[in-house]
């Protein structure tokens, strides 16, 4: 089975947009609701704090990955580093496997599709931003600015809709659960060489793992497809290898 390139353009988007931050203090909230900095620090406290969430350096996600309605099915690994390094890796029956790495300044991806691809300009400017890997936690790590917008519902339960600005890039819209402070939605954009993709990811299912929450399940919706992400493991502080970051020869 082969894929098409619309596909291609989610494998990094997907993975990388599980998790998401905002920045505390700025932006406007409507008199009726709570301001930005208070929605951010209920959900800080939701998953664990942060001091919990930031004494930790590294972490390895292992799970399965579903497409539908296409019924493409996989593994992945995601290797993700201080301060701003990721690594995946995904296996798909009948595919192959697709690398996508962002160490530092650089970012790039190889599949048996396209090959290999180095990242420039804005497309590598968002992956950079995205492999911060305090950005669950550190809330001046990738938005410039909040704006408080709305209530709205999301799975039947109300949320605040919170805009995120990011420098030159678009923004996020982040949908954090009234009652848990958890964030249960995220509006994004991904840029790519051909053109923008437009997904709404839903994490769910939070655990709690080593003293903090992290969702154990992400379904991503685009135009006529839905990609899930299942977490098996979750792993912290293990020896990041530097074979994982390593271009092919």
């Amino acid at each position: 089975m082969k894929l098409n390139k619309y596909l291609l353009m989610l494998l990094a988007l997907v993975f990388s947009g599980s998790a998401v931050a905002q920045k505390a203090g700025e932006g406007g909230a409507k008199s009726s609701l709570p301001s930005a900095s208070e929605i951010v620090a209920k959900y800080v406290a939701a998953i664990g704090g942060r001091e919990a969430n930031a004494k930790f350096k590294s972490r390895i996600t292992t799970g399965k990955v579903s497409f539908s309605p296409i019924g493409l099915s996989g593994t992945y690994e995601q290797l993700a580093a201080s301060p701003n390094r990721s690594a995946l890796r995904m296996d798909l029956a009948g595919v192959g496997q697709f690398l996508d790495v962002t160490d530092g300044g650089t970012s790039w991806a190889n599949d048996p599709i396209q090959g290999f691809r180095q990242r420039s300009g804005k497309e590598l400017e968002q992956q950079k931003n995205t492999a911060l890997f305090a950005r669950t936690y550190d809330l001046n790590a990738a938005y410039t600015s909040l704006e408080v917008k709305s209530i709205e519902k999301v799975n039947g339960s109300d949320a605040y809709v919170v805009i995120g600005k990011q420098s030159g890039l678009p923004d996020d819209t982040i949908y954090f659960d009234v009652a848990s402070g958890l964030i249960v939605r995220t509006d994004s954009t991904s840029i790519s060489p051909q053109g923008e993709i437009k997904t709404q990811s839903f994490p769910s299912d939070y655990r709690e793992v080593d003293g903090i929450k992290i969702p154990h399940k992400v379904r991503s919706v685009i135009p006529n497809m839905e990609i899930t992400l299942t977490v098996d493991k979750i792993e912290h502080d293990v020896a990041v290898s530097e074979e994982k970051f390593a271009r092919p020869k």
